[in-house]
């Protein structure tokens, strides 16, 4: 996927200062723990190349397709809002907070609970960063960079091939 962004490392960076307190090389130490490199993509253009690809494969896709049960068991089958059931060779529960595929495999409810954390995501045009020396080197040394506070955090990393830099606080 062209996409991709293959991030350097983790860098710890100060939240006062911005000074690098640690850092994690993610390249070949990645590719060597592991055996493939690490890779940072938009989450929509993951669904999209697994959309793509499961569709090269022939699977075929429901959509409007709410599910209300999984049947782990071999074969394993899904039952969705409609009341039909489909049986399938694979099942990929990426059904989100209130997930009905995890309360399915751990066998009893498992409602979200409140953590008190908060995410705010920010997505900004490289384009816009490009014009400001001092934050040049997010761009041009792709890398998770993380900055610790006594209350809160933010990580950040290029995404979109290094076209959108994704920042998260919390």
């Amino acid at each position: 996927m062209n996409d991709c962004v293959n991030p350097k490392g983790f860098i710890l960076r100060g939240y006062r200062d911005g000074k690098i307190l640690s850092e994690v090389n993610l390249v070949p130490d990645g590719i060597q723990k592991y055996g493939y490199p690490y890779w940072h993509v938009h989450r929509a253009d993951f669904h999209k190349a697994m959309l793509e690809r499961a569709l090269e494969l022939g699977v075929e896709v429901h959509i409007n397709s709410q599910v209300v049960d999984v049947d782990f068991h071999y074969p394993p089958t899904v039952r969705v809002h409609t009341g039909e059931i489909f049986n399938a060779d694979l099942v990929v529960g990426c059904d989100g907070l209130r997930s009905v595929c995890r309360e399915a495999l751990v066998g009893h409810p498992d409602p979200p609970h409140e953590t008190g954390d908060i995410a705010y995501r920010i997505l900004v045009p490289a384009e816009d960063i490009k014009p400001h020396p001092e934050l040049r080197d997010f761009l041009e040394n792709p890398a998770i960079n993380f900055w610790m506070g006594p209350d809160g955090h933010a990580v950040c990393y290029l995404l979109k091939g290094g076209n959108l830099y994704n920042i998260v606080l919390l």
